[in-house]
């Protein structure tokens, strides 16, 4: 919860309360640190989460998402922290690209393109 007091900068204190599960209660000290935080001043853009995957898939690399406001659906990139081994050419954990007989073909190599980035 500190931390969300750090991005926001709030000029006084934020008491942040855990009323159910994912449902908080903010109890703010000064009125226009709330303003300027309702009014979009400091929400962070990102989600973090952790998942259970299926290693012997290729990693997704963007999830479509359906937003609470609308109903619109929007689709969400995403990012891997700390992989171990990761094959940037097939998406696969377990080896590196050095050892990926996708990332072996000769046409695959020339084009020095990597589907899930460098």
């Amino acid at each position: 919860m500190a931390t969300m007091k750090i991005i926001w900068r709030v000029s006084r204190d934020v008491e942040i309360l855990a009323l159910e599960n994912n449902l908080f209660l903010f109890k703010f000290q000064c009125d226009r640190d709330k303003e300027r935080i309702l009014e979009g001043g400091g929400w962070t853009n990102f989600l973090r989460v952790r998942v259970e995957i299926n290693i012997k898939k290729p990693l997704r690399r963007t999830v479509k998402l359906q937003t609470w406001e609308n109903g619109r659906e929007v689709w969400g990139r995403l990012t891997y922290k700390r992989l171990a081994s990761f094959c940037y050419c097939c998406g696969l954990l377990g080896y590196i690209d050095a050892d990926c007989e996708k990332g072996n073909d000769r046409e695959n190599i020339n084009s020095g393109a990597h589907q899930y980035g460098d």
